[in-house]
């Protein structure tokens, strides 16, 4: 199980794109593109995300994008 870092990922808009960027987490961040298989970032990797991007920040911790924002869910809570 990995654990989530104080400060994981950051996730900003730069015009109309959605930048996730992996803020040196000790066990890192996975993302899975549409369409892509899952993929963990380096340390300090931004990637351009898209809706149905799923991102896994570790200890059952994901997040995702959609058309309308955002969405997030924890395992068993």
């Amino acid at each position: 199980q990995r654990e989530v870092s104080e400060t994981h990922v950051e996730v900003r808009q730069l015009g109309g794109s959605v930048i996730v960027t992996d803020l040196r987490s000790t066990n890192g961040s996975i993302v899975q593109l549409p369409g892509n298989a899952a993929r963990k970032l380096r340390q300090g990797e931004s990637v351009v995300v898209s809706a149905g991007t799923l991102v896994d920040i570790g200890d059952e911790t994901l997040f995702g994008f959609c058309l309308g924002g955002v969405w997030s869910k924890r395992a068993g809570r």
